[in-house]
């Protein structure tokens, strides 16, 4: 039996989704931003536009903690939501991967 508790890490799983096909069939929702971003956040981190906070190396490991978190967050609300039209408007917002930096900035 799959845990649908913990966050998954791949991208293919719709098992859970609540996307109401009507064709019944899964699809591939992997274009969706949420994927995007959490890659892009895992391969690059976050971009920090401040030198005082980018040269802080506490700040970066605090940082880096905190986005593989995310990462894993966002990966699991994608395989779950992901096609579902109710969550389009957060997980496949053009400017999704700006909101979270900035939300990993401020926590």
């Amino acid at each position: 039996k799959e845990d649908t508790n913990t966050p998954q890490t791949t991208t293919t799983n719709n098992n859970n989704n609540n996307n109401n096909n009507s064709n019944g069939k899964d699809k591939d929702y992997s274009y969706w931003r949420v994927f995007t971003t959490a890659n892009k956040l895992e391969q690059n981190g976050i971009r920090l536009s401040n030198k005082m906070i980018s040269n802080n190396d506490d700040y970066e490991e605090k940082t880096h903690q905190i986005t593989k978190q995310v990462v894993k967050i966002l990966r699991y609300l994608g395989n779950k939501y992901a096609g579902n039209k109710e969550w389009a408007g957060v997980l496949n917002k053009s400017t999704l991967l700006d909101e979270i930096e900035e939300s990993i900035v401020m926590l």
